[in-house]
Formats: C-alpha cells, structure tokens, sequence
C-alpha cells in the first residue's frame, strides 16, 4: 500500500490562505508555528507546535502539542494528508487525520473514523466558521474535543468529486458491498491501523461517527464489520441501506451490533427524525445500547448539541 503525506494546517477551510499555513516541509524537526484564526468577530494568534507523526505522534520533548485553535466564531484544527492505494480498482483515496499531542500510549491511540456528509470534503470537516453550513462548525468542534480527549481522528474523502457520497445505500453496492471501492477503503483502513503504518492505533478502541451519507456509512461500520467497533454515533442518519425518507430497517439487528447514539434534529426535511427511531426501536429491541440525542431545530446536519454527545458516547463505551 503506497502512501504520501503531507502536515497542514487548516484555517477557514483553505490551507493555503493566510490564515492557514501550509507546513508540508520535511517532516523532521517541525518547529513551533503561528497559527492565525479568524472569524467574523474574532482574530488571534497562537502557537501550534507539531512533531515528526513518523515517530507516531511521539512527543520527544515533553512540549504540549496545540492541535486545534477554537474560538466562539471558528475551530481550525491541523492535520496530516495521506492517501491509501485501492489496487484492485486501480485508484488512490486521500486520508486526513491527526493524533494528540503528548507521548502515545502503550497501546496505542483509540481511533474514531469521521465520514463525511455528500458534497462535504474531509477539508471541511477540520475548519469551519460558524455560520457553515450543515453544523460543520460543530463537527469541527467534535474533532478538536475528540483530539484534547485523547483519540485519533481518521477522515476519509469520498470516491471522487463527482460522486462526493459513500455507496453503503447506493444500488448495487447496498446488497453487494464487498464488491465497493468503499469496502477496499475501509479494508485498507483496517489494515493501516493494525500495522500502525501512519499512527500506533488502539485497534480495541476504534469508534466511527458520521453525518449524512456519512451517518449510512457509520451503521455500515456494524453491518459490514462486525466486532470491530467500540461504538457508534449516527448524525442525521439512519440504516446503512435506509436513504432519506426511504428506510426499511431489519428487524431481526445481531445482538453484537455495537452501542449506537442518534444525533438528529427534529426539524431535518433531508433525513427524517422517524427513520433514525426506527433504527433506535429495532436496536433496542435487539437489548443493544442505544440513545437518541435530539435538537428542536437545526435542519439536516450536526446539532450544537453533537459534540459532547458523541464524546461522552465514546467515553462510555472506552476500554483502557
């Protein structure tokens, strides 16, 4: 599996604009930097200090490590591109992600894969504003609270720009998933996380969440690979093969389906809060734990509410 990274830092959603800088030197000896942020109301500077994440994320130095810059108008978080290659469809996905600051732990870094919604790009999903569209702002918080608590944040990017979804619910692949670019990735992914290619990653704590498209791929994660998840946090989503309004969930879910958080609005027109009830009904009639967290308003994407509700889903379902 070929791969090629890149350090970047993301500031309103352009890593090479001034309030982004782009750090992809060598990879050694990386310095301290300034890190401008700015929001419609807000600019500041602070110091942002990355290692060398080939010595997977080791700190040699003791120094704390700044990932994320968060203010009441934007949250810019750096991050690492890289890519895994797809052989058996001739292609190469790019791969976002970052690891705390501080020295590893023994047994790694738990992991959350981060899928994002249609048309989103994983770009987006590391800065946001706060009036972005589909709550990313919030997701962007997501990200920075999932870093300060401790766990890698892995971001994968859809096939390509014309087909900016995943196809967990798109006809074939709904019923012939092995046969999806989407498994290869999630396959490669899996792989990367057992050799610690990019990072030293916990492989018993590994937790998916998304929005969306992304919320589909997320049950995926218990559909398709079972036992390998610690958890699950669903954003404006539902079923892996439910799509919008169009939802039939299995009624007879494995009882190792893992634990399963819902973050919806009531208000979303895109993906019905029914259809996540739905899913949350048949869980629980599988005796699998489950829990809706649900905002008033907010349309079709991450609630205000998200962050902490994922986070502390996370931390329940944690091993050390």
């Amino acid at each position: 599996m070929d791969s090629s990274e890149d350090l970047v830092v993301s500031g309103n959603g352009d890593a090479s604009s001034d309030s982004g800088s782009d750090l992809a030197a060598d990879w050694v000896n990386l310095a301290a930097e300034t890190l401008e942020v700015a929001g419609p109301d807000v600019s500041r500077d602070l110091e942002l200090t990355l290692v060398d994440v080939s010595e997977h994320g080791e700190e040699a130095d003791g120094r704390d490590q700044v990932r994320c810059a968060v203010a009441p108008d934007s949250v810019a978080c750096a991050y690492v591109t890289s890519s895994v290659h797809l052989d058996d469809f001739a292609q190469s996905r790019e791969v976002l992600y970052q690891v705390p600051g501080g020295s590893v732990p023994a047994q790694g870094w738990p992991t959350v894969l981060l899928y994002q919604g249609t048309g989103i790009s994983p770009e987006e999903g590391w800065s946001a504003d706060f009036d972005a569209p589909y709550g990313l702002y919030y997701q962007a918080q997501l990200t920075a609270e999932l870093l300060e608590a401790g766990y890698a944040v892995v971001a994968p990017a859809h096939r390509s720009e014309l087909t900016p979804y995943w196809q967990t619910n798109i006809a074939p692949w709904n019923v012939a998933w092995s046969s999806s670019e989407d498994h290869a990735l999630i396959e490669a992914l899996l792989d990367v996380f057992e050799s610690g290619t990019w990072f030293r990653a916990d492989t018993a704590n590994l937790f998916a969440t998304g929005l969306s498209s992304g919320g589909y791929m997320t049950s995926r994660m218990a559909v398709s690979y079972p036992t390998r998840f610690r958890a699950l946090a669903i954003g404006a989503g539902s079923y892996a093969t439910c799509s919008g309004s169009l939802c039939a969930v299995p009624s007879d879910l494995p009882p190792d389906h893992p634990p399963t958080l819902f973050v919806h609005a009531a208000d979303d027109l895109v993906v019905p809060l029914w259809t996540a009830t739905l899913y949350r009904d048949a869980l629980e009639d599988a005796d699998v734990e489950t829990r809706m967290a649900v905002t008033e308003s907010g349309g079709h994407g991450w609630t205000s509410d998200a962050p902490s509700e994922v986070l502390g889903w996370f931390e329940d379902y944690r091993v050390p």
